[in-house]
C-alpha cells in the first residue's frame, strides 16, 4: 500500500534525498540541473512556499517526489514555476507515476507543466523540443558535426571571432566571480525585456534573489556559473546558468548591443562550450524555442511536454472545462488567431505565478 504525504525541505530525510539523486543519475530525462535537490534547496531558501508531495511504499521508502508551490484558485505549480525550464515528478520511472493521484491527494484543482520532462498518463498536451549541444565526444567532434551540418553558421562565427581578436583585446572568463558582472547581466536583461515588450522576470524580487543565491552555490551536484566576455576591458556579453550531472543549462544570456555586429553572445557560447568540454561537461542545454542560434548550434533535441493534470474536485472540473474551451477555440480553422486565447491565458498564468512567488517569498 502506498501513501502520499506533504513535506517541506527539512522534512525530507537523507534517504529521501539519496533516492532522488539515484533517480536523477539513472534517467536521461532527469539529467537537468533544474531537477536536482540542490536547485530545490536554493529555491526553498528564497521562497517560503515550497512543498513536496512524497509517495511512499508500505515500508516508508520514497517512490516519487513532486516539488510544488501553492498557486491560485486551488492550483499548484511545479518547482520554481515558470522560472524553471524543466520540471515534473522525480521517480525511478516518472512515466509510471500516477501524477493525477498525487494532485488529487493534495486537494489541488490543477497542476500545469509547461516544461515537463516526461509525458503523463491521461494528460493530453503538446510536445516541443529543447536543443542541446552534444559535447560528449569533446568539442572538436561537436564542431566537426556542426561544420558538416551548418557550415555557414560556424564559418561566420569563426570569422567574426578572428576579426574581433585582431582589433581588440578580448578576455573570456568561464567562471566570473564578480558580483558586479552578475548585476550587469540582470540590469541588461531587464532593459532587453523592456525594449522587446517581454515580461521582465526580474521585476519580482525572488527571481533576483534566486540568481544571487545560485551564484554562491558550487557543489558537485549543482553550481551557478557566470561566464563573461570582455572587449577592451568592458563587458560585452555575459551568461548565467546552472550546471550539474554533466549538463550546463544555458539560462540567461545577454550582450551589449554596441558590440552586436561581432556576435559577442555567440562567441561567448562557443568559448564556454570549448572550455566546458575540457572539464568533462557532456551537454549544454539551450532550452526550447524556435531561435536560429538554437537550430544552428544545437545538434540533438529532447522532448519537452506541456500539459495539465486536473484533480478530482469541483474546482478541478471547472479548470478542465476552461481548458476544454481553450482547446476548442484552438481547433477552429482560424490560423494563428485560434492560438491567441491559449497564448494570452498561459502568459497571464506565468506572470501571476511570478508575483505569487514574491508575495510568499521568505
Amino acid at each position: 500500500m502506498t501513501t502520499i504525504s506533504v513535506s517541506n525541505w527539512t522534512d525530507l530525510s537523507a534517504q529521501d534525498l539519496a533516492s532522488w539523486r539515484a533517480w536523477q543519475a539513472g534517467s536521461p530525462a532527469l539529467a537537468s540541473p533544474f531537477l536536482s535537490p540542490g536547485f530545490a534547496q536554493a529555491v526553498d531558501r528564497v521562497r517560503g512556499d515550497l512543498a513536496f508531495a512524497v509517495q511512499r511504499d508500505s515500508a516508508g521508502a520514497a517512490q516519487a517526489i513532486l516539488p510544488f508551490h501553492p498557486g491560485y484558485l486551488g492550483s499548484i505549480s511545479p518547482l520554481a514555476g515558470p522560472m524553471s525550464d524543466w520540471h515534473g515528478v522525480l521517480a525511478a520511472d516518472p512515466d509510471a507515476t500516477d501524477l493525477k493521484a498525487m494532485v488529487t491527494r493534495l486537494g489541488a484543482s490543477v497542476l500545469r507543466l509547461e516544461n515537463g520532462h516526461s509525458p503523463t498518463r491521461g494528460a493530453p498536451g503538446t510536445v516541443e523540443f529543447s536543443h542541446l549541444m552534444d559535447l560528449s565526444g569533446g568539442y572538436s567532434a561537436y564542431e566537426a558535426r556542426g561544420q558538416a551540418r551548418e557550415a555557414g553558421a560556424f564559418s561566420r562565427l569563426a570569422g567574426r571571432g578572428r576579426k574581433l581578436a585582431r582589433n581588440h583585446k578580448v578576455t573570456f572568463d568561464l567562471d566570473d566571480r564578480s558580483p558586479e558582472a552578475l548585476d550587469w547581466l540582470i540590469a541588461n536583461k531587464r532593459r532587453q525585456c523592456l525594449a522587446t515588450g517581454q515580461f521582465d522576470v526580474f521585476s519580482v524580487g525572488w527571481t533576483r534573489a534566486l540568481l544571487h543565491e545560485l551564484f554562491g552555490v558550487a557543489t558537485p551536484e549543482l553550481r551557478g556559473r557566470l561566464s563573461t566576455l570582455r572587449i577592451d576591458g568592458d563587458l560585452a556579453a555575459a551568461h548565467f546558468g546552472i550546471q550539474g550531472a554533466g549538463v550546463l543549462h544555458y539560462w540567461f544570456p545577454v550582450y551589449d548591443e554596441a558590440h552586436g555586429a561581432c556576435s559577442p553572445g555567440l562567441i561567448l557560447l562557443q568559448a564556454m562550450a570549448r572550455n566546458l568540454a575540457d572539464e568533462g561537461v557532456t551537454a549544454i542545454d539551450l532550452g526550447k524555442g524556435d531561435y536560429r542560434y538554437k537550430r544552428e548550434f544545437g545538434d540533438i533535441q529532447r522532448p519537452v511536454y506541456r500539459h495539465a493534470v486536473w484533480g478530482d474536485s469541483v474546482s478541478g472540473a471547472l479548470w478542465r472545462s476552461m481548458d476544454g474551451l481553450e482547446s476548442g477555440w484552438a481547433a477552429l480553422p482560424l490560423g494563428q488567431v485560434a492560438q491567441l486565447p491559449g497564448k494570452v491565458a498561459r502568459r497571464a498564468d506565468r506572470q501571476l505565478n511570478f508575483y505569487l512567488g514574491d508575495l510568499r517569498a521568505a
